[in-house]
């Protein structure tokens, strides 16, 4: 108010800041001036306080504050305890639009699905308050913004799956990271670790599909597919199959392997 007197009606100037502050507090914690000149342009905008704009970001209280930076935005004045809780936002946005998706779906269907968060219940999109088709124009348009938005959520999701991989699986994720310069962060940070690990788009591909250090290796360790001789713990299921089975039953088996490996090709 004291920056920008005339945003505020007159009757918010006669009664002060006290009383603006009042209102602000009713739910959703929102101040609003409406038809503000500004460099040529008439804009609205809300005013409210750290500690409520965190409290929705984290807690979705009423997800009126949390609803509107699930869409792209500019960051006029950076603030440490809002970037980190709208991390959070953006992360349960994701958790709670992929609940109410198919198995397979496109790209557009999920920011279309998390832009819809903060309209569903809204009464004005069932009055002729609101345009029916205002998610759709908004993921039209600003599809580049949404991907670079949720871009971070994607690599924090994938962390959380790696993490949880089985310790085998886990020692040969950070051997393929090893010597690249991230044993520090390892240490100060793991989550910030396996947020960088996840978002090298081939992590998963070398160590579930290729490398010596891969998941296949875990099976057959000769992941070169040379004609070296593998070690001997990955023939000994066979091995053993015929000292306790016997001879005879191990042929048979083997020969009925043999026929549905061909009835496959």
């Amino acid at each position: 108010m004291q920056q920008h007197p005339s945003h505020y009606p007159l009757h918010a100037r006669v009664l002060g800041s006290s009383y603006v502050s009042r209102v602000q507090e009713v739910s959703p914690g929102v101040w609003f001036n409406a038809y503000v000149p500004m460099k040529d342009v008439t804009i609205k905008y809300g005013v409210t306080t750290i500690d409520n704009l965190c409290s929705d970001l984290l807690n979705w209280r009423t997800l009126y504050l949390a609803g509107r930076m699930h869409k792209p935005l500019r960051i006029i004045k950076d603030d440490a305890r809002v970037r980190l809780t709208q991390q959070v936002n953006l992360t349960s946005a994701v958790r709670a639009a992929l609940l109410t998706l198919p198995s397979s779906f496109p790209q557009e269907d999920l920011f279309s699905r998390i832009a819809s968060i903060s309209y569903a219940g809204d009464p004005r999109m069932l009055l002729p308050a609101e345009n029916r088709g205002k998610v759709g124009n908004i993921v039209r348009k600003q599809g580049p913004q949404f991907k670079e938005l949720y871009h971070g959520s994607f690599p924090r999701a994938r962390a959380a799956l790696l993490r949880k991989l089985p310790d085998g699986l886990v020692q040969r994720v950070k051997a393929n990271f090893r010597g690249r310069g991230l044993e520090a962060e390892l240490e100060k940070d793991e989550s910030a670790y396996w947020t960088r690990v996840a978002s090298d788009e081939e992590v998963l591909r070398r160590v579930l599909d290729e490398g010596e250090l891969s998941l296949p290796s875990l099976v057959f360790p000769d992941t070169d597919y040379s004609l070296s001789l593998p070690p001997f713990y990955a023939f000994s299921p066979s091995l053993k199959g015929i000292v306790s089975a016997g001879l005879g039953k191990s042929i048979r088996y083997s020969s009925a392997k043999i026929g549905k490996w061909w009835s496959g090709s």
